[in-house]
């Protein structure tokens, strides 16, 4: 049986549909933000869809990384019963698509509240982009580790490198590469919606308390640092399993 195939497709498939949530309700969440936006402010409207559309991009994002990932799990799983080459391209798939449906979903919420926010406040509309821009690129850091194991664990499994023969000897390297895709997936959706929540808050403070910029801006990032520390501890973890096990 062409396990290895079978685990890149369904791979592609969980990346791909993950990724496509997520980027899907952040856009949608920033769209329903800015509708009730112009409801608000008929005469910004046009500022207010542009700065829509920014951030319903920098959302789109995660679910472009889940779709290069999901293709080359597609045309890449060649001809193998390796359990270990399977195990790593289904891995992949589930790192990125877990990533990507957090760093999304956080993406979206800051957008809208950025968006939002404008409408209450038109004359600080700037200040509003800016922050949405700087907060959704700390979002998307989540995902880019994602990513980043998603591309090892492909890398793996298009090689087809494995140290033992038989499968009972390929169960223990074949659960670590599969565990790294699971750490790495999961546990970049809490720090990418945490830090969504925060630069969520963080878009409408500027925006709406001109005299509290500087320490919004700073509370923000000590908040957005601690919040991503478990993201590194995934990372750290999914590494060891993929090297050290």
């Amino acid at each position: 049986m062409n396990i290895a195939a079978v685990a890149g497709y369904l791979g592609a498939g969980i990346g791909m549909g993950l990724g496509a949530i997520g980027s899907a309700v952040g856009e949608g969440h920033a769209a329903g933000r800015t509708l009730e936006g112009i409801a608000r402010q008929p005469a910004v409207r046009e500022s207010l869809v542009r700065n829509m559309l920014i951030g319903q991009a920098i959302a789109e994002t995660p679910g472009i990384f889940a779709l290069v990932v999901a293709v080359l799990l597609i045309f890449s799983a060649g001809s193998s019963e390796s359990w270990v080459r399977a195990a790593a391209l289904l891995g992949a798939g589930l790192s990125v698509g877990t990533g990507a449906l957090g760093s999304a979903v956080g993406c979206g919420a800051i957008g809208g509240s950025a968006v939002a926010a404008s409408s209450r406040n038109p004359a600080r509309t700037g200040n509003s982009l800016r922050m949405m821009i700087f907060a959704q690129a700390l979002c998307q850091s989540t995902v880019v580790y994602a990513l980043v194991v998603a591309l090892i664990l492909w890398g793996i499994g298009r090689e087809g490198v494995q140290t033992a023969a038989t499968l009972v000897e390929q169960i223990p390297r074949a659960a670590a590469l599969l565990g790294a895709g699971f750490c790495m997936g999961f546990g970049a959706v809490g720090p990418a919606i945490g830090t969504g929540e925060a630069g969520a808050a963080a878009a409408e403070g500027v925006t709406l308390y001109p005299d509290g910029e500087t320490p919004v801006t700073r509370t923000f990032l000590v908040g957005a640092a601690v919040s991503q520390t478990t993201a590194v501890y995934a990372l750290v973890v999914a590494l060891i399993l993929m090297f050290a096990v």
